[in-house]
């Protein structure tokens, strides 16, 4: 879980970039991170650590400074480093030390000015293993944070956060640590948890810090007990206030903390209507200010009846009523003026005025499934299981939907023919182009069909039906499974417990190309990239990738598949159609 994570981090961070025909990759065997130019020669071969058999990917790239940041094996030593790679070059710019460190976790700022590295010493391994692996000992052990210059390829700060003068922390057994950083890339927080029992697998902290350090200036550590539960926290657009939410044991009130960083103050308000959902609870949406609170900074907080905003200055705001439930969604219009949330088990959009703090409502012919921003000027868009609907800026709904299935016949009237439906549900919905947009299409449990739908947005109309897979290959597969798993039952002891294979087809995921012509579909069945034709709505070839690939995405000039997964990262040319090696 831990690498995937990570390489979709990497993943997202890379698409920005404009590279060229050079490539990184992942190498198995010895495992290694390797930098090839455009011959595919590898010009710079990295080490890298493995966990189960699993090579540890862990790697930033900083946009800005065009260069990829790669943790390097640890070998015999406890000292940690990271090597900072020239994407122009591919070659290793500096290797720079980080301190001692069994785990290591990388964090970008969003800038890309600032590289985050997290060391742990003295892991507990015998606590078992994910999400626990990295609890550590608080005896003896320490977790280092050093701040890295992406310009300099300098550690131009170091805080240690176990032992942090004026943050005493309290005693505790074992601590788990988290790392976010400010907007602007200014600061650090790191949230401590302390645990002072030995099995802590089901077990809640004992106790919670919360610790802001500054990157660029020598002003002491703010330290912040809430007293309670922390159940979100989240920095203003200016990385200059913190916004926590706190939640009583009883669970009948929330406190939202509103932290001055640059002068240390803290204010507390106190929310007596929290969402009766655990999961909303401390839900922060960054939306405009209601009139008469125009601060320069606040948050808006979902309470149990609806939102209600919380000012840098403390003021609360009244209470704008819409019920947040278990599968709601919720979309800010592009200038954060309105609030649309729909609810998949009503047929209501709900629209909110934050500025005038207004409600209103208006009906769907469809149950929403999801909402989506889609084409160049990020048009939103609800999808139903019957049909997609564009939504204005101010919440006015489009007269005219793109039907997705047939609609129910109502007395003599009937439908054309020629249309073209989904004949299934749709699920991940990306652009293509200028006017177009992709759908893959799922079974109602989820599963895939091998189909991807093409949207044509400007014309509203559903436009055609790409099958990724023939029905002979998906019959054939499932068959093969079945047979897998008829197997496994006669052949396991009565006594044992018997685990199952997955007999169900995957689902994908998509990729659209910069030319607004190509499509791109995963599928982690055959473990081949399915390269669509939109204009013909064709198959033009499979691509093959790694069976450890389990999503990708396309670099901006268009040359590159970006694939990535558990351990592994992989650039393939799509000019070849082939690996860069």
């Amino acid at each position: 879980m831990r690498c995937s994570a990570i390489l979709l981090v990497l993943l997202s961070s890379c698409l920005p970039l404009r590279l060229p025909a050079q490539t990184f990759e992942t190498q198995k065997k010895p495992p290694a991170i390797v930098f090839k130019d455009a011959a595919g020669t590898v010009v710079t071969s990295i080490p890298i650590d493995t966990k189960d058999h699993v090579p540890v990917v862990e790697v930033s790239v900083s946009v800005p400074s065009n260069r990829a940041y790669v943790l390097n094996g640890s070998g015999k030593s406890a000292q940690r480093s990271i090597s900072a790679v020239s994407l122009a070059t591919q070659k290793v710019d500096r290797v720079i030390g980080i301190g001692e460190g069994n785990e290591v976790e990388l964090v970008m700022s969003a800038d890309g000015r600032h590289v985050f590295a997290q060391t742990l010493r003295k892991v507990i391994e015998e606590m078992g293993r994910q999400p626990y692996e990295h609890l550590q000992k608080r005896e003896g052990s320490s977790s280092l944070i050093n701040v890295v210059d992406t310009n300099s390829n300098q550690v131009v700060s170091s805080y240690d956060l176990l032992n942090t003068p004026g943050a005493a922390l309290p005693a505790s057994r074992f601590v788990e640590t988290f790392l976010t950083v400010s907007p602007d890339g200014e600061r650090v927080l790191a949230k401590i948890d302390g645990f002072e029992g030995r099995v802590v697998r089901t077990g809640s902290p004992s106790w919670v810090r919360l610790l802001v350090f500054s990157v660029n200036s020598a002003k002491p550590t703010l330290a912040f007990d809430p007293g309670a539960p922390i159940v979100s926290y989240k920095f203003s657009q200016d990385g200059n206030f913190l916004f926590v939410a706190a939640e009583d044991k009883e669970r009948r009130s929330e406190s939202v903390h509103v932290i001055n960083l640059e002068k240390g103050t803290t204010l507390n308000r106190v929310v007596d209507d929290p969402p009766s959902r655990r999961e909303k609870l401390g839900t922060f949406i960054e939306g405009a200010a209601p009139s008469g609170m125009e601060s320069k900074h606040g948050i808006w907080v979902v309470t149990a009846r609806g939102v209600r905003f919380v000012s840098e200055t403390g003021e609360i705001g009244n209470e704008v009523g819409v019920s947040f439930e278990e599968n709601t969604a919720y979309q800010l219009s592009l200038d954060h003026t309105f609030l649309f949330v729909t609810d998949a088990h009503s047929d209501v959009l709900h629209v909110i005025d934050l500025k005038k703090g207004t409600h209103s409502t208006h009906p769907l012919s469809d149950v929403p499934t999801q909402m989506v921003r889609l084409g160049p000027a990020n048009q939103l868009w609800i999808v139903g299981s019957r049909e997609m609907r564009a939504i204005s800026e101010v919440g006015e709904l489009g007269e005219r939907p793109i039907l997705l299935n047939k609609p129910e016949k109502s007395g003599a009237e009937g439908t054309d023919s020629e249309n073209v439906f989904l004949d299934g549900y749709p699920r991940e919905t990306i652009t293509v182009g200028d006017d177009h947009a992709a759908i893959l299409i799922a079974n109602k449990k989820g599963g895939s069909l091998h189909r991807v739908a093409l949207v044509d947005l400007k014309n509203f109309r559903l436009e055609s039906i790409v099958a990724t897979m023939s029905k002979a290959e998906q019959s054939k597969i499932i068959a093969g499974r079945f047979a897998e798993t008829l197997a496994i039952v006669a052949l396991t002891p009565r006594t044992s417990p018997i685990i199952l294979p997955r007999i169900s087809l995957a689902n994908e995921f998509l990729a659209a190309g910069s030319d607004g012509r190509s499509l791109y579909a995963l599928d982690t069945d055959n473990h081949t990239v399915s390269m669509i034709d939109v204009p013909n709505a064709s198959v033009l070839k499979r691509i093959p990738v790694n069976d450890s690939v389990t999503t990708i995405g396309i670099n901006r000039d268009g040359k590159g598949l970006l694939c990535a997964g558990p351990g592994f990262l992989q650039v393939i040319s799509l000019e070849a159609a082939t690996t860069a090696n």
